[in-house]
């Protein structure tokens, strides 16, 4: 004879499912935690004209600090913050490497380039330090 058994699975809102309510809450209070921030870079070293020509996201998992993450995060992705238009080391052909811009409340649709998770938080979302996706 065949059983129906039924069982409840809880789903956060990133989609994640969990087998019970508690660990379903604790995932959505990590993601309250995380904050993304836009980040510019790539610029044209050829011209000069323009200071970026790409754009993503960095998502950081932090209890606090969390620009500091994000900044720590485009260093390590694109090095120094500033570069130097056809490799001249000159006042006038400096340019910006890269620029962390504003933070947002939800990536959306945005290409995801990096996490950062911090070490001691409480829910681990992602793997520590810096993960270039």
């Amino acid at each position: 004879m065949v059983k129906v058994i039924t069982k409840e699975v809880f789903q956060s809102r990133d989609g994640k499912m969990f087998n019970t309510k508690a660990e379903a809450q604790d995932h959505e209070e990590s993601l309250d935690q995380v904050k993304y921030f836009v980040v510019h870079y790539s610029p044209d070293l050829t011209e000069g004209r323009v200071s970026s020509q790409a754009s993503g996201i960095i998502g950081v998992n932090a209890a606090g600090s969390h620009n500091l993450f994000a900044e720590h995060a485009c260093f390590a992705l694109f090095g120094s913050r500033w570069a130097f238009v056809q490799g001249v080391f000159g006042d006038n052909a400096i340019i910006p490497n890269w620029r962390l811009a504003e933070e947002i409340d939800d990536k959306g649709e945005r290409k995801l380039l990096a996490t950062v998770q911090a070490r001691f938080t409480k829910s681990k979302l992602w793997k520590d330090g810096v993960n270039k996706l």
